[in-house]
């Protein structure tokens, strides 16, 4: 290998467990004037060798407000990937999510694509994968509708990561699910998160999330977007 294409270098744990790296966060926010509290809580987890790497994550959001209907959200999402040249590399995902924001109570997506690096330096890298997809979705029944959907999907996305100085991590990734089955819909899937380190291993965290579905199967909102902020560390 030459020198040109070393691109990081780390110390190689003998235990699997000391190999593992994540993180854990928790937000909770409190309005008096109307009664509103929200809470999010998320871990992630990662495994990596020289070929391979498996991630899993899942996150959990409540929101409470007088008058109003209370709102849940949960998700989780695994990924593997085999790199197979120093640029190409085979994917697969699985995930779960649950959103009463989009009365869906819940989708299981499962997915497999080819990936290509098109930016990787030390601090940086950029990833397009392009795939097909499986999902079946799980509605609150309504009246003259099928609650429940089984879709054939193509698979296009793109992640992103970047972190500076060790002390700013910003990651994102955007997954789109054009349909075979259903000719014209499409479901867009993003989250992005900045991380600022407060201390060694604890940081502050905001992350922005969507779900997008430009032609839910049933009478439901289209859209699931929010916000949090939280706390969280790493190891």
């Amino acid at each position: 290998m030459a020198p040109s294409d070393v691109i990081a270098i780390g110390q190689r744990e003998v235990s699997f467990w000391n190999q593992l790296t994540g993180s854990i966060n928790y937000g909770f926010d409190f309005s008096s004037g109307n009664t509103a509290t929200t809470s999010s809580l998320s871990a992630d987890v990662a495994f990596r060798t020289t070929k391979n790497s498996v991630q899993l994550a899942t996150s959990s959001q409540f929101g409470s407000q007088e008058n109003a209907k209370d709102t849940n959200r949960f998700t989780f999402d695994s990924q593997y990937a085999r790199m197979i040249t120093n640029h190409w590399l085979a994917a697969g995902l699985f995930s779960l999510l649950k959103s009463n924001q989009q009365d869906l109570k819940l989708r299981s997506t499962y997915g497999g694509a080819m990936g290509r690096k098109l930016v990787q330096t030390d601090k940086t890298a950029l990833t397009a994968l392009a795939g097909g997809a499986y999902s079946h979705e799980s509605y609150v029944p309504q009246p003259g509708t099928e609650p429940v959907h089984n879709n054939a999907e193509s698979l296009l996305g793109v992640t992103f990561s970047t972190f500076r100085f060790k002390t700013l991590n910003l990651n994102s990734q955007t997954l789109l699910f054009p349909s075979f089955s259903d000719p014209g819909r499409l479901r867009i899937t993003s989250q992005s998160y900045v991380r600022i380190e407060l201390i060694r291993n604890f940081y502050w965290n905001f992350q922005v999330y969507e779900n997008y579905d430009t032609r839910p199967p049933i009478n439901a909102p289209k859209n699931d977007l929010g916000l949090t902020t939280s706390l969280g560390w790493t190891f």
